[in-house]
């Protein structure tokens, strides 16, 4: 059973895929107004309802940049994440909030990559979305322990990361801290264990590849983050109880 809902997640997750790292190329106008969308290099404004009309693989009309990655990129990462949510997670009332996460989690690492920007349109609305539905998944399974541990993990790392933005403001972006946030939420739901793998994870994947653009004499060694934090959410999520188990036996004396 688990295997069939998330090999059909996996589907899903890649044929949503390229339509979400299009949402990516866009986010609200400097001026906050939320009926217009903007191209995320130039910001030239476009209407939502124009932009809902724009072809797959469009470019923006003042600056030519690509509205959306091409290639198997868009349908693998969709699939990816999709289909490895579902399988950590199975069949549990949890599940729409995990699938949810995958969405935003492919748009943001898309706009991450291509702008160097997490934009606020889906970082800020991912807290009232991920926190309901996850108090729904409370509410139906009365497991309303993790809820407790998901709202403390969420403010554990949203002012983890937050104190590490206000000490080193030009490795960090505010953005990086609002995705910390939502991950920490994610995370905690799931235990302690995956909470602190997933974050450990993340910066440690961050912390080797910037080490390896040191180590190649890049003149460019500043990168997006939130890839990084993404994947180890998704290390978490997978393998956070085994991975710290592992851990503990190995620390252990004797």
């Amino acid at each position: 059973m688990r295997w069939l809902l998330a090999a059909g997640c996996a589907l899903l997750g890649g044929a949503l895929g390229p339509y979400l790292a299009y949402v990516a190329a866009f986010f609200p106008d400097g001026e906050g107004r939320l009926d217009r969308l903007a191209c995320g290099r130039c910001a030239l404004a476009w209407r939502m309802r124009d932009a809902g009309r724009l072809r797959l693989g469009a470019r923006c009309g003042g600056c030519g940049h690509p509205l959306g990655p091409g290639g198997p990129a868009p349908w693998l990462a969709g699939g990816l994440f999709f289909g490895a949510v579902t399988w950590a997670v199975g069949p549990a009332p949890a599940l729409p909030a995990y699938l949810y996460l995958a969405a935003a989690g492919v748009a943001l690492a898309v706009a991450d990559l291509r702008v160097r920007r997490l934009p606020a349109s889906i970082t800020q609305p991912s807290y009232p979305v991920a926190a309901a539905l996850l108090g729904l998944a409370a509410l139906a399974s009365g497991n309303w322990p993790a809820y407790g541990r998901a709202l403390c993990g969420m403010a554990a790392s949203f002012g983890a990361y937050l104190v590490l933005y206000l000490l080193h403001r030009g490795g960090l972006g505010f953005g990086d801290v609002m995705l910390a946030g939502i991950l920490g939420l994610y995370l905690g739901w799931l235990g302690w264990d995956a909470l602190v793998t997933g974050a450990v994870a993340g910066l440690g994947l961050g912390g080797l590849f910037g080490a390896a653009l040191v180590l190649t004499r890049r003149r460019e060694t500043h990168f997006p983050l939130g890839p990084f934090l993404l994947a180890g959410a998704l290390v978490g999520i997978l393998w956070g109880r085994e991975l710290a188990a592992l851990y503990q036996g190995a620390a252990r004396p004797g």
